[in-house]
Order: C-alpha cells, then structure tokens, then sequence
C-alpha cells in the first residue's frame, strides 16, 4: 500500500511539472508571437502601454527559455518533446525580423548575445547527445542549425547599428567619398532636372576592394560595373524607372531616400558631413527637393522613407537580411 501511494504521488509530481513547462512555453510562445505581431507598431505609435508590454515581450522570452529548460532538466521523466520545444522557441525568437534591438545601447550587447546563445546552443547539443534514437536526433539537429543560422541574424542586426563595431566600419567609404564628391564634376554639369552631378551611393561598392591610401588614410571609391550613384537611377530608361513605368517620380524618391539615409548614417558613426558646406547640397535641397510646388509633401515623403531605413537600422533585422554579407544564413526562409 505504502508503494502504491509512493508511485501515486510520483505520478501526481511529474503530471504537475509537465503541466508547468507546458505552460512555461505556451506563455513564452505568447510573448513571442505578440513581439512579432506588434513590435512594427512601435515605429509610428507612442502609447505608453503598448511600449511597455513590447519591452515586457522583448526581456523576457529569453530568459524564459532558459528557466524552462533548466526545469526539463530537473525533472525526473524524459520527454523527447522537450528538446524539439526549446528549438522552436530559439527558431521563432530569432525569426522575429521585425526586432533585433529595443534601444540604441542594445545594440553595443551583439558579443554578448552571441556568447549567451552559443553557451545555450552547447548545452542543448549535450542534452542532444544523451539520445540514442537517430528519427529524433536527425531533425532535432536540422532545427538546431536551422534556429542558429536565425539567431546569427540577428547579432549580424546588431553589430551592423552598433556605434563602436558595424557603423564606424560600414559608413568609413561613404564619409571618405563625400569629401570629394563635388569634385567628381564640373559646375556647368550639375543639373536639378536630371540630377546630373549628384553621385550619391545607393548599392553596388566594393569595400573589399578599397585600400586606404596615406597620407591622409581615406578610402577612395573604385567606380566599377556594380556601383549605382543617384545620377545614374534619375538617367535610367529601364521599365520600372522610365516615364511611363515611375510617372510620379516616387520610386525614384525611394532611391534618394535610401541614398540620404547612408548619407545620414555618418552622423551616428561621428563622421563629419563634408558636403553641407557646398553650393550644391544647399541648391538640391532648396531647388531641388523643395522645387515643385505643386507637390509640396515631396519633401515630406523622402525625409519619411529616410528615417524609417534608419529606424530599420538600429532596430530590426532588415539591413542584415538584405545585406550582401557572405556571413552564414539561410536567407531563403
């Protein structure tokens, strides 16, 4: 009798931890799927609440997971869900391309972040290792490695916006080029209409090309086949960008936005902006932005797209994903 009541209560004990980690993941799938759901709402809405239960969404998922998992560790059952569980939730957190950071100072944590979730990655592997059965360890470690290469997203995101690392390094050859932009062309060759003159960078240069040059170390751009200026998107005549594929000009508008968003990134890495002392810069924005009258939100409408680019920056995995970084990724989920 006494064992009988012993098996009960041990029966009664391990029904009652399952219950436990099973809640544990549905409340951090909660989180989660509410991160994903309205972490894109943060950009235009300034509800305290909302920002409130985000940071709440954001904090601590992580360190849910890891409580859950010491909990299967602790408990006296095996359960070959459980690992299969952990996974999912390192795959859906690091799924979440709408987030990589809450605030600036978060991004300055990408070493961080990495060292905590390869110490996780390590001790999973181990609990991997105590499984004998290979139709179970076979997909756990495609999930493993499909959960890293998601997770490697974001601390790319990171490292990408933070000041001290990704920012001073990927902006050096746009504030070297911008010293000496205005030189690239003649007076009598700028021309507001046609943006003739205006080599701003949009996409296309080679940075592991370009060797700085003594005395003064800066980083002069090798104009090749794959760089792509503002000038040349105003003189394209291909489908999408001619008169009658882009009739308003606004996707266009959108390469000028992202052009002035690069332009704008220096500020953040601390490099100074040469070109604000130039007639030219000061005639494309008087003359050339704020021309027509006729569509006076214009100006409005780049300045907008501008900063929603640096917002995507600082605080979602969109500029690592499309990146043209050979860093390790399955880019085609």
């Amino acid at each position: 009798m006494p064992t009988n009541v012993g098996n009960c209560i041990g029966v009664e004990s391990a029904q009652k931890k399952l219950e436990y980690i099973e809640g544990y993941v549905t409340v951090t799938t909660i989180l989660i799927a509410f991160l994903v759901g309205f972490r894109s709402c943060r950009r235009r809405n300034h509800n305290g609440l909302l920002k409130t239960l985000i940071f709440i969404a954001y904090v601590l998922p992580m360190p849910l997971v890891a409580y859950t998992y010491g909990q299967m560790q602790s408990a006296n059952f095996r359960n070959e869900l459980f690992v299969v569980w952990v996974m999912f939730l390192l795959i859906f957190f690091g799924s979440a391309d709408c987030i990589s950071a809450y605030s600036l100072e978060d991004n300055e944590k990408h070493n961080r972040y990495c060292l905590e979730v390869l110490v996780k990655f390590y001790v999973v592997s181990q609990w991997i290792s105590m499984y004998n059965d290979l139709t179970l360890i076979v997909p756990i470690i495609i999930f493993q490695i499909f959960a890293l290469s998601r997770i490697s997203e974001r601390r790319e995101a990171l490292s990408m916006a933070s000041r001290s690392y990704g920012l001073v390094r990927n902006n050096k050859l746009i504030a070297d080029f911008m010293a000496y932009e205005h030189g690239l062309s003649n007076k009598d060759e700028v021309d507001l209409v046609s943006m003739k003159g205006f080599k701003y960078l949009v996409k296309g240069e080679e940075k592991e090309q370009v060797k700085v040059v003594p005395p003064h170390n800066f980083k002069p751009l090798q104009f090749t086949g794959k760089a792509i200026t503002i000038d040349m998107i105003w003189q394209c005549e291909g489908r999408l960008l001619s008169s009658t594929g882009d009739p308003d000009g606004q996707l266009k508008d959108i390469c000028l936005s992202y052009a002035l968003y690069r332009l704008l990134c220096r500020r953040f890495a601390g490099y100074p902006f040469s070109e604000s002392s130039q007639v030219k810069t000061w005639n494309f924005v008087r003359n050339g932005l704020l021309s027509n009258e006729d569509d006076h939100e214009r100006a409005f409408r780049v300045i907008e797209v501008e900063l929603a680019f640096v917002y995507d920056l600082f605080y979602t995995k969109y500029a690592a994903i499309f990146s043209n970084k050979g860093f390790f990724l399955l880019r085609s989920f």
